[in-house]
């Protein structure tokens, strides 16, 4: 996933450089170049989970560049 500039959409960066840098360059701040989707079914299986479980599993949809281990390690 990577995550564009609210002042410039041609400002691209992954999630480790968005968590880096803090802010881009130009000022603005970074957001997602799409809403990850899920269905019903994920939303009833993310409600079956401990805060923990449901933590990993939205964070990994944001932050694709790192591996579940280093989600399981920062949650």
């Amino acid at each position: 996933m990577f995550y564009t500039s609210t002042r410039d959409k041609s400002v691209k960066a992954t999630a480790s450089q968005v968590i880096t840098r803090g802010i881009s360059s130009d000022g603005g701040l970074f957001v997602p170049e799409e809403i990850p989707q899920i269905s019903l079914d994920d939303i009833i299986s993310f409600s079956k989970l401990d805060y923990i479980g449901r933590a990993r599993a939205v964070l990994s949809l944001y932050l694709s560049d790192f591996s579940q281990e280093e989600i399981e390690c920062c949650v």
